[in-house]
């Protein structure tokens, strides 16, 4: 599950173990286990990184928005170490981790201007001329240009 705010993911948390336990129990079924493996606390980018991402999409005529929240893929470990935010770009239908993942050639010029820009921006206006990481990755949202916070 993904939400931006801790408290409301482990309300939905709990809402689904109350959910399961129901269930299972109007069905004449025992849970003999339950256990939650796996929970990653919402993430945020850098929010001057980001906002040079969404200037150079604006700069260059596109549309673009912020995810909600979103899962970060490996770029979550590089925040830690560089300034580093996403620019998604659609995919062909919507199609997205999947051997028939697609992105049009346009839609990878757009998100390779849409990240020039940004490092540029990011350049001149934060001084970070060495220091940074922006991900171009596919996604079946519709925007252009989407930078992830």
């Amino acid at each position: 599950m993904q939400h931006p705010d801790v408290s409301t993911l482990a309300t939905m948390t709990a809402e689904i173990e109350t959910f399961i336990r129901h269930t299972a129990a109007v069905s004449g079924l025992e849970i003999a286990a339950y256990e939650n493996v796996w929970t990653i606390d919402p993430f945020k980018f850098d929010e001057g990184t980001v906002e040079c991402v969404e200037a150079a999409a604006r700069e260059g005529g596109f549309k673009y928005k912020r995810p909600i929240s979103h899962t970060g893929h490996d770029s979550i470990y590089t925040n830690f170490v560089v300034s580093t935010a996403m620019v998604f770009t659609p995919c062909v239908d919507g199609i997205s981790h999947s051997p028939k993942e697609w992105v049009s050639e346009k839609d990878c010029r757009i998100g390779a201007q849409v990240v020039l820009g940004a490092v540029l921006r990011n350049t001149k206006e934060r001084k970070h001329s060495s220091y940074l990481n922006l991900t171009v990755r596919c996604d079946s949202t519709p925007a252009m240009a989407t930078p992830s916070v």
